[in-house]
């Protein structure tokens, strides 16, 4: 009994050794080259974050293999979120909600497919009309970056220009933008 249980001990030590926990890394340390998050020149695995002046948190991306993997959260200095999307591969796909400073959805939708060269299908556009979210249809999502260049998809840009973007309808016509 006592080897089995050592053997047992020994096994469990050997596979926390060998899977080390996820590594949490500031966004100030972060470089993003060749579609890949890396610090110090290695892929990360892990969660990208930042922290307001406040020392709350600021935003909190999940990393693996050095691509955007999962949730992806960016908060307001009060510490409610400010936006909720998530990505698979480094490319934005799923559930997309933006919030208002009191944690209130504004802006949800869902990212679908990416339309190759057109931005990327966004479904079920709802927005905030009075209290409630009201259904805007289907559209586009595009990102700029900080000079106004227009990017078509999540892949063509790092987190640290996609904090601007617009939802387009069918027609051409804005549903919503957050600057």
């Amino acid at each position: 009994m006592k080897i089995l249980v050592g053997c047992i001990i020994a096994a469990l030590l050997n596979t926390l050794s060998s899977n080390p926990l996820p590594l949490q890394v500031n966004l100030s340390d972060v470089t993003y080259e060749n579609g890949k998050y890396t610090i110090n020149g290695k892929e990360i695995n892990g969660e990208i974050v930042a922290y307001h002046e406040n020392q709350k948190l600021k935003l909190k991306y999940k990393v693996t293999s050095g691509r955007l993997q999962g949730e992806a959260i960016t908060y307001y200095n009060n510490g409610q979120p400010k936006n909720k999307r998530y990505y698979t591969y480094n490319k934005l796909f799923g559930e997309f909600t933006d919030f208002d400073t009191n944690g209130n959805p504004v802006a949800k939708f869902k990212v679908d497919l990416n339309a190759y060269g057109k931005g990327e299908t966004v479904l079920n556009v709802q927005l905030k009309k009075g209290k409630k979210l009201k259904d805007r249809g289907d559209g586009v999502i595009y990102f700029l970056d900080e000079s106004g260049t227009t990017y078509s998809n999540s892949e063509e840009i790092s987190i640290f220009e996609q904090t601007k973007y617009v939802v387009k309808d069918a027609a051409g016509e804005v549903l919503y933008q957050n600057f």
